[in-house]
């Protein structure tokens, strides 16, 4: 169990946190902030005893803002100034607590947001997973004022829903990575089990939703096969136990099982895949991450502009000014490129056309050619380190075609 889960799933059912909820601010970790005085002078245990576990917390100091205020109207920077990070983090707490409660609002780590809806930039990404554009806010203090700063940020998540909108389990997920329309075999998954494992499911056929992480697969046995004694000590196998039980006739029960505790074992085809979990794997569809994250800077403005207002249109302790910092800026000309045989490549200042920018510069550089080395001049030998995983023909069959095309014009 993690300090998160504690503290959501127990502690704030336990007084003096259940009556002041609305005044505490909790986005992660291992610190929480209050707006109201809370009875804890240093120290208090408590103990959770259906899990044989505890949380200690802690008092650790009160934040007085007119302190940061202090601070920020100091007309030079020194030591003094680092203390506003104290404050900085309590005011992300508050911002990502209230952040949260939007419907559709998703938190991903301390500050970052994703609101799910109609118009949220959405992608399929590489297999068994989906690419969303969010929010990153920070808190930025300087000389005289605290300021809000929000940028684009992008995140990766397993899919969690089917194209028509209904729950998808992991025989649905397995499909999904693998591409395929049949039931997957036993084969099918192993290729699949280092992308599942650590996956969060939920069985549908409970009232209680609650995430059980996959830490393994059981391939000697399926849900005809696995046998163990039923509230009743009478022998039972998997498959007969969901149709007693649950009056669930399971469609698939020669898949192998996932193993989701010491002695517990679940069948694929009820176990579905707990909504907005976070990939952390590796990344090789970088096309798609750049297409949806290269925005235009209006089209950026616009962006942060609507989720801004959905985000922190509602916080504590003042109000977020919801127009954009203007700050002086000057342009730089651009260089001229020049090629061999005296051809340059120059850039036109030209209105953009809705379309491409194709009139600002000459993008087309196939009769370019680089200048050639000084005469006597020793050729160059390139080799290429690639790590070997599981991309590795992949990365070497991409990698030798561009080789073969850059150095074949070069040449």
């Amino acid at each position: 169990m993690t300090v998160k889960q504690a503290v959501e799933n127990y502690l704030f059912d336990l007084e003096p946190f259940k009556s002041k909820r609305p005044q505490i601010y909790y986005r992660d970790y291992n610190i929480m902030y209050s707006s109201v005085p809370l009875p804890i002078e240093d120290t208090v245990i408590y103990p959770i005893k259906e899990k044989q576990l505890a949380i200690k917390v802690q008092f650790v100091k009160e934040l007085q803002f007119n302190d940061l205020f202090k601070i920020l109207t100091l007309k030079t920077y020194t030591r003094d100034f680092q203390e506003a990070t104290e404050y900085t983090n309590a005011l992300i707490a508050i911002i990502g607590s209230k952040a949260l409660k939007n419907h559709g609002a998703v938190g991903v780590g301390a500050n970052k947001f994703f609101l799910f809806e109609k118009n949220t930039p959405v992608e399929d990404f590489q297999k068994g997973l989906f690419i969303a554009l969010g929010t990153f806010v920070s808190v930025r203090c300087s000389f005289g004022n605290v300021r809000v700063n929000i940028n684009p940020t992008p995140a990766i998540f397993y899919k969690a829903f089917k194209p028509d909108g209904n729950p998808m389990s992991v025989v649905d997920l397995v499909q999904d990575y693998l591409q395929i329309k049949g039931v997957p075999n036993e084969s099918d998954v192993k290729k699949v089990q280092s992308f599942l494992k650590g996956l969060k499911v939920y069985r549908n056929y409970l009232k209680k939703i609650s995430g059980k992480a996959i830490q393994g697969f059981n391939f000697r046995e399926n849900s005809n096969t696995l046998k163990f004694e039923d509230s009743d000590g009478k022998l039972t196998s998997v498959a007969a136990y969901f149709k007693s039980k649950w009056n669930i006739a399971l469609k698939y029960p020669q898949l192998p099982l996932l193993k989701i505790g010491p002695t517990a074992y679940l069948p694929m085809e009820v176990a579905y895949v707990v909504p907005n979990q976070q990939y952390k794997g590796e990344v090789y569809d970088t096309r798609t991450l750049i297409r949806l994250t290269a925005l235009r800077p209006m089209d950026k403005a616009k962006f942060l502009t609507q989720e801004g207002k959905k985000l922190l249109s509602e916080v504590d302790f003042g109000k977020i000014d919801t127009k954009f910092t203007k700050i002086p800026s000057r342009i730089l000309p651009a260089p001229a490129i020049e090629y061999k045989d005296n051809k340059f490549v120059t850039y036109k200042e030209e209105q953009f056309n809705g379309k491409n920018e194709k009139k600002k510069g000459n993008w087309n550089l196939e009769k370019m050619q680089f200048y050639l080395s000084p005469k006597g001049k020793k050729s160059y030998n390139f080799g290429v380190f690639v790590l070997v995983d599981r991309f590795f023909q992949k990365k070497r069959e991409h990698l030798g075609e561009a080789c073969e095309i850059f150095f074949a014009r070069i040449e």
